[in-house]
């Protein structure tokens, strides 16, 4: 459970940087 955690969230920080990247 912890590993799929871990993996929900690094997907959820590059998505973040996508955006942020598509944004700038």
């Amino acid at each position: 459970m912890g590993k799929l955690t871990t993996y929900m969230i690094v997907i959820s920080g590059l998505l973040l940087l996508f955006h942020l990247g598509g944004l700038i």
